[in-house]
């Protein structure tokens, strides 16, 4: 396997043609079918549905298989030349995070970092919980910030901070500054799944049956949403801080709420941290304490 059947490979990939892959490549179309057939001879697999007359080539089961491994085998080789050229000291911070943690908290926390760190490259990611867990189990990342646990063998999973579940609505809204789960009309709800446990207080207070106005994962569409008058939601206290700078949003309390949301770091165990992440950590710490949470991990 070399990096020119990798690259061949990902290109194609990419292009969605052999003849796109060839002239993003600057290579004949011969060069690069040679380089794919060693390359499926090398592992005994077709990654390609290609024939005479089909102008697009498609993945075959193993050829999506080999995606995320065709990718790390190409950053490591890209790593270990910066080695060989003598650029150890470029260091590098991987970390991925739930998209409301990447959206509501960690810009300002990036930011300062890289003013502390002009050395280190940040190789940020948004990725939902589960996929975190195989990308640091990988070593493509080497910590995640997640909302979702789960057992993994090989990976440390910490509580890092946690912070209550507030009420969220338009600023014109006729809402209370006090709101109980009773007073709630689950049509005007717009809903995110932000934890089992806010899953099963939901269900407890509204029926596993009640269909709210709008199921979403998208912080976007949330924010849209809630300009609506009369739309609500209950969101973790960053996200309601955050959607509340433009002040078209307001805050209102609600008794008898969910528990509060944790959030959890994805380490691989048994390694320790890096500098850069400590650093990164330590900056973490402060501004998710200056926005009401609190902070778990010693």
């Amino acid at each position: 396997m070399t990096l020119p059947e990798i690259e061949a490979y990902l290109a194609v990939v990419d292009a969605g043609t052999i003849t796109a892959a060839a002239e993003k490549l600057f290579i004949s179309q011969s060069t690069l079918s040679g380089r794919l057939n060693a390359l499926e001879e090398e592992l005994n697999a077709r990654l390609f549905a290609r024939g005479r007359g089909i102008r697009n080539v498609e993945l075959t089961d193993a050829g999506r298989q080999f995606l995320p491994v065709a990718e790390q085998w190409k950053r490591l080789w890209r790593e270990t030349e910066a080695l060989r050229n003598g650029r150890q000291h470029d260091h590098a911070l991987r970390t991925s995070a739930v998209h409301s943690v990447n959206l509501y908290i960690l810009p300002g926390v990036y930011r300062q970092f890289a003013v502390q760190h002009p050395e280190v490259r940040l190789w940020l990611r948004i990725r939902h919980s589960l996929d975190s867990y195989e990308l640091v189990e990988s070593g493509d990342i080497e910590a995640a910030l997640i909302t979702k646990p789960r057992f993994a063998r090989r990976i440390k999973t910490v509580p890092l901070w946690k912070e209550e579940m507030t009420f969220v609505c338009g600023q014109g809204s006729a809402y209370k500054s006090t709101i109980r789960p009773s007073e709630l009309d689950v049509n005007r709800e717009v809903l995110l799944d932000w934890s089992e446990d806010f899953l099963s207080w939901h269900d407890y207070w509204f029926g596993e049956q009640r269909i709210p106005q709008v199921y979403t994962d998208d912080m976007g569409l949330l924010q849209q949403f809630l300009h609506d008058t009369g739309s609500w939601s209950v969101v973790p206290l960053s996200v309601a801080n955050g959607m509340c700078r433009d002040r078209e949003m307001r805050i209102c309390r609600i008794v008898n709420g969910p528990p509060a949301r944790v959030v959890y770091l994805l380490t691989r165990d048994m390694t320790p941290h890096t500098r850069e992440l400590d650093d990164f950590l330590q900056i973490l710490r402060t501004d998710v304490s200056e926005q009401g949470a609190r902070w778990l991990s010693d």
